[in-house]
């Protein structure tokens, strides 16, 4: 898999995992709605069982019939809401505190019922009383019993206000078992709020858990590809410093199949083709100088023939024969020293080309390289503006968390002001209480009074129930509060987190960055070592051209003296001059010779800096510097002088030709 296909699976992971955690966080939140409803339950029956008191604390103030008809329409909504919570499936099976809350709440229930029915009973009495002394029972007022003429003439009059009273204390007990039944609720309620809330909380932190899990996942994931990636450019970084060094038989071993391995794979091949043209070079090398020593070995044997010639010009008669035996041995050995140049030759030329060819591949491995170092640069320009934008970040979140503090610090204050209230509510409400009791009392002196008690108690409860909902909304609000307040403090934790992590990204890119310029260095440096040998192969070729030439010549040469053999029997003064002639010819060849010989020799010596097998062993570079300084290879080919043998070639035909005009004179 390539680089990039190994990132883009990176990537897509992370989404997956990301989308993993809010599915799980979704799942886990799918209960709670259910708990919600169930929830609104209890406040729906705490509210009823207000309205029920409510409507019951009334009876002593208005038709007795008509308000009994409100508060068995209260119970009966009351009933219905108890039916309810029975059939709560989902809270009772959270945990056995919530269980127990409900059984509580139930057994509310049953003690009320018990107390009910009391209280009906009493009612029915009432209302049989006010049949008995107003033969009608609509409109009754228990007032009535103790202001209205007729009531106070009736012989059992005495016996129904003891009713009364009783009926007053029914409902003051039951008043009271119906706040006491609210206060239960109320305190059971908030142990269920508790409840769900840890419950919601270990739910949060399950899937928290399961989040971090997967991320960490994620991260060693990413350390993988990353160590990867990193060994892989280490080996290859390597292997480009030995090939620096002349050490041919390196190979970057990067055993995968993303880029870096077929990167690693090229550069093997190349520096196997590398290596066999060295190689080459070197076994060509090897030949040349055999060639030259064989070739000086033909110059000295052909430059003491011709001493002989020269030294036996007075018998040329007599050795007539030996001399072209001689020159006929001479123009062979001539043949072959001009096979071996033009075989030096065409050896040349192959290694000027592979030569060429390692050079463009160098220049491609550069730029390369260059584009890397490039694109490392920008991406490191990127890191660091998410690391500014993560620590802006970070610093809002910490001024947001502050005055979140502040606001939870404030709702403490507003708190103490809801428990004042209802403390007060309670007091005037049992003082209104006491107040309709005394106007009772009073008869008819205290009816101005009794509305007013009324009223009063009235503003009491309405007072007792809004302080109570802004005391539940207070709570809700501070739950929210500490719920905004732990997300912003996680959420500062993974802000830090992720400006490590970036910083951490920042730093690998700028290790890659100096490791892609190092590589560019090495690489240019290898380029350089290639053009100057792509000179000197040139420059060899030139001179192996040159030395064709020269053979060439010779050879022409050599026919020449052939032709003139048969002819210089006419005049041995002639012979001895071209004898002479061609005795300068073979010095100037050896001399050729000699500097051929410099140049193979220098080139043997810059092949072998190379290192194509394991057993070789790499000569230190000032060794061929010193070998270039004192085997100048350019100034060598610079005075490479071949000689005008053309002119002697006319010279020797112009004097072979006065020859024959003598001879035919």
């Amino acid at each position: 898999m390539s680089i990039r296909g190994k990132l883009i699976l990176l990537v897509s992971g992370i989404i997956v995992v990301f989308l993993l955690a809010i599915g799980a966080y979704t799942i886990s939140r799918m209960p709670l709605k259910q708990i919600q409803q169930e929830r609104y339950v209890f406040d729906d029956l705490r509210t009823r069982l207000m309205t029920l008191r409510a409507e019951m604390n009334r009876l002593d103030a208005t038709s007795i019939e008509q308000q009994w008809k409100q508060v068995q329409e209260a119970k009966a909504a009351v009933d219905e809401t108890f039916i309810i919570v029975k059939n709560l499936k989902t809270l009772p099976s959270l945990n056995a505190k919530i269980e127990k809350s409900v059984s509580i709440i139930l057994r509310l229930d049953e003690l009320f019922r018990e107390k009910y029915s009391e209280t009906e009973k009493l009612v029915g009495q009432m209302m049989d009383a006010a049949k008995d002394v107003f033969v009608f029972s609509g409109s009754i007022e228990m007032l009535d019993f103790y202001t209205n003429a007729r009531a106070k003439s009736h012989p059992k009059i005495q016996q129904y206000q003891l009713l009364i009273s009783n009926f007053i204390s029914a409902i003051y007990v039951a008043d009271m078992n119906l706040n006491s039944a609210v206060e239960v609720i109320g305190e059971q309620y908030s142990m269920i709020e508790d409840e769900v809330a840890k419950i919601e909380k270990k739910s949060t932190y399950t899937v928290l858990g399961i989040m971090a899990l997967l991320f960490l996942v994620m991260v060693f994931v990413a350390v993988r590809i990353a160590n990867t990636i990193g060994k892989g450019v280490i080996k290859i970084e390597r292997a480009i410093s030995d090939l620096t060094d002349g050490d041919l038989t390196v190979r970057a071993e990067v055993i995968s199949k993303d880029d870096l391995g077929r990167l690693s794979a090229d550069l093997n091949r190349f520096i196997e083709a590398l290596s066999t043209t060295v190689e080459n070079i070197k076994i060509t090398s090897g030949e040349n100088i055999t060639v030259k020593e064989d070739l000086v070995v033909t110059i000295n044997e052909t430059s003491a023939s011709v001493q002989q010639m020269s030294a036996g010009a007075s018998s040329i008669k007599d050795q007539m024969s030996k001399l072209d035996v001689q020159i006929r041995e001479s123009t062979k050995e001539v043949d072959v020293v001009t096979e071996g140049i033009g075989g030096l030759s065409d050896a040349l030329n192959d290694q000027v080309a592979m030569v060429e060819e390692s050079t463009s591949s160098v220049t491609e491995m550069i730029a390369s390289i260059g584009n890397v170092a490039d694109i490392t640069q920008k991406k490191r320009a990127a890191t660091e503006k998410l690391v500014q934008t993560a620590q802006t970040g970070g610093n809002q979140l910490d001024a947001t968390t502050a005055i979140i503090e502040e606001i939870n610090g404030r709702i403490g204050e507003i708190r103490g002001t809801t428990d004042i209230i209802q403390n007060v509510a309670a007091q005037t409400n049992l003082l209104a209480m006491n107040a309709a009791i005394e106007a009772a009392h009073a008869g008819e002196y205290g009816r101005g009074f009794a509305v007013v008690a009324e009223e009063i108690r009235k503003l009491a409860e309405a007072s007792s129930l809004n302080s109570k909902q802004i005391a539940k909304v207070i709570k809700e609000m501070i739950a929210r509060i500490q719920e905004a307040s732990d997300a912003g403090s996680a959420t500062k934790r993974a802000f830090a987190d992720i400006d490590t992590e970036v910083r951490g990204v920042a730093s690998s890119l700028d290790e890659i960055n100096s490791s892609m310029m190092e590589l560019q260095a090495g690489g240019q440096q290898i380029l350089e070592a290639m053009t100057s040998l792509q000179d000197v192969s040139s420059k060899v070729r030139e001179g192996g051209d040159q030395m064709g030439d020269a053979a060439g010549t010779v050879k022409d040469a050599m026919a020449q003296v052939d032709r003139i053999s048969a002819e210089v029997l006419g005049s041995i003064s002639e012979i001895t001059a071209g004898l002479s002639e061609v005795g300068n010819a073979m010095m100037t060849v050896s001399d050729l010779t000699e500097k051929v010989s410099g140049i193979s020799e220098a080139m043997d010596e810059a092949v072998r800096f190379f290192r194509t097998e394991e057993n070789e062993r790499v000569e230190d570079a000032e060794e061929l510097e010193s070998f270039d300084e004192e085997h100048d290879t350019q100034s060598a080919l610079e005075t490479l002088e071949v000689p005008d043998l053309a002119s002697e070639e006319v010279e020797e035909d112009e004097k072979s030709n006065g020859t024959e005009e003598r001879d035919t004179e």
